[in-house]
């Protein structure tokens, strides 16, 4: 998907700040979207359907480049 040719560590640092933004941004669009109107009784529109899967996307997108930054600092 991504691949990071960097090595240097306050570069790695910062993408994995970046993405664990994102990740928290994407759950929270998930569950504001899919599982609170399951949980509250509310009927789940279209616009909630669509800013659901988006955040999905967004957790898909954030995750490899996070974890391989995250990995690559373990290393060095």
């Amino acid at each position: 998907m991504f691949e990071l040719e960097t090595e240097d560590t306050g570069q790695l640092k910062r993408i994995v700040v970046a993405g664990s933004g994102a990740l928290l941004v994407g759950l929270a669009i998930v569950v504001l979207n899919l599982v609170v109107p399951l949980v509250v009784g509310g009927d789940y529109s279209s616009t909630n359907v669509v800013f659901g899967l988006f955040g999905v996307v967004v957790v898909m997108l954030a995750t490899h480049p996070t974890y391989h930054a995250a990995d690559r600092l373990d290393s060095s």
